[in-house]
């Protein structure tokens, strides 16, 4: 169907997942869904919805633990999303007023190629601390283990660990997770 609508996301629910939301204080506004759609390759939240997609092959893939660190994860997007929206929203205002201030006094496609450039690296900047930051949300509640075991098997999988705009490499993240080993 048009949109993926064939691919209809189905409720997901354990006990554990609804102790974990409550106790990370998100069990009124997150909801969790299994996907089977192939366009969606790892597990991710809607912003506006709060909503957490997991594959259905990362279901059937990972043990209990290692899906319930992801979920942690996840609702770590949650619970910051707030402050990431004022991050972003500050790193663009500042984009816009110094490009402005640089569009007065040089030529306008230096202004145009100065303030695509700066946004772009800006709300990297900010995407790669969110996902720091729900990373060790995540792990204070469900320990670091169960997220530190998917990143070392993404990385075994994929066979890359160089990260993109959106999510630093697999390895720095645990780098940061490994001093909350017991």
């Amino acid at each position: 169907g048009i949109l993926g609508w064939k691919y209809k996301p189905t409720p997901y629910s354990t006990p554990e997942i609804t102790n974990l939301a409550k106790r990370m204080g998100v069990s009124g506004n997150a909801k969790v869904f299994v996907t089977s759609n192939p366009w969606i390759g790892g597990p991710f939240t809607n912003a506006l919805s709060c909503a957490v997609y997991l594959p259905a092959n990362w279901i059937a893939a990972f043990p209990k633990s290692e899906v319930l660190a992801t979920v942690g994860h996840e609702f770590g997007h949650v619970t910051r999303r707030r402050r990431f929206a004022l991050e972003a929203l500050v790193a663009i205002s500042s984009v816009v007023s110094f490009t402005y201030l640089l569009a007065l006094h040089s030529v306008p496609l230096i202004y145009e190629v100065a303030e695509v450039s700066l946004a772009l690296l800006l709300l990297s900047i900010v995407s790669w601390r969110g996902e720091f930051r729900a990373d060790m949300e995540g792990a204070r509640f469900t320990g670091p283990e169960g997220l530190i075991a998917v990143f070392e098997l993404l990385k075994a999988e994929t066979k890359r660990d160089d990260g993109s705009e959106s999510h630093p490499p697999l390895h720095k993240r645990i780098e940061r997770l490994a001093p909350l080993l017991d």
